[in-house]
């Protein structure tokens, strides 16, 4: 994996934790499909592609503030 998906990945760790406020909800959000995200796995699209990252952390966004998809 690339420096910047890496570095991308530890930021939306270090936002879905902001968000969630528990280790094991990131955990459990991370790896699970999203129906939000056409039922992706969020860490798997984190690894895939910057685009697809800026789109966990939009999704992020959207959980904070209660915006449903």
């Amino acid at each position: 994996m690339n420096r910047d998906l890496v570095d991308c990945e530890e930021r939306v760790r270090t936002r879905a934790l902001e968000v969630f406020e528990d280790e094991n909800l990131v955990e459990g959000w991370l790896h699970s499909p999203i129906p939000a995200l056409g039922g992706r796995v969020p860490i798997e699209l984190v690894r895939s592609s910057m685009s697809e990252c800026e789109e966990i952390l939009a999704e992020l966004v959207r959980i904070e503030h209660g915006i449903g998809a």
